[in-house]
């Protein structure tokens, strides 16, 4: 100890060292995503990708091209008159004429017809596709830093393209008595 000081201490500078580093705040560190559930997010989530970033089903049920009744063809096969099943999510391929739902559908011998339940021009260009971009764009922010990270962060910050996010090791209300949060 310096100053002829006698007794148990640390030294001037690590003391200074030490409360500055109090002071600066809780310090940043970079964890996976199922460590992070619990953790303030430091930084903000981006989508990495354009959220979808394919034209998808956004619905169950055959995606068609082109006017119908449809022949039952291999999947992604664009050619006028050619239908294939599909499930909600599923990718699309371009020339798709729309998403004809299941429950609108009727599967006689190798062909696709409307049904009762169906409007004469269903599917209408574009029906049930879900378009690339609709939910996020690439570099959109989806969480804002300081968030609390729930599961529900967690499967959008993995559906955004990232395998981990940075963090504030103790964050500030850690350390709050029980109801002060």
């Amino acid at each position: 100890m310096s100053g002829g000081a006698s007794g148990p201490g640390i030294e001037w500078h690590e003391a200074r060292r030490v409360a500055a580093a109090a002071a600066s705040g809780p310090g940043v560190a970079v964890v996976g995503l199922a460590e992070s559930i619990g953790l303030v997010l430091a930084g903000a989530v981006a989508a990495q990708q354009a959220i979808p970033h394919f034209a998808s089903s956004a619905m169950d049920g055959w995606a068609v091209v082109g006017d119908g009744p449809w022949m039952l063809a291999p999947t992604g096969s664009v050619t006028p008159g050619m239908a294939w099943p599909v499930v909600t999510g599923q990718q699309l391929p371009d020339g798709v004429r729309g998403v004809l739902r299941s429950e609108h559908g009727e599967v006689i011998g190798a062909a696709l017809h409307l049904n009762d339940h169906a409007k004469h021009d269903e599917p209408r260009q574009g029906q049930h596709v879900r378009l690339p971009a609709t939910e996020a764009t690439q570099g959109e922010i989806v969480v804002e830093a300081g968030a609390v990270i729930n599961p529900a962060h967690v499967a959008l910050a993995a559906a955004c393209g990232l395998d981990e996010v940075s963090v504030h090791r103790d964050p500030p209300w850690r350390f709050s008595p029980p109801g002060m949060r």
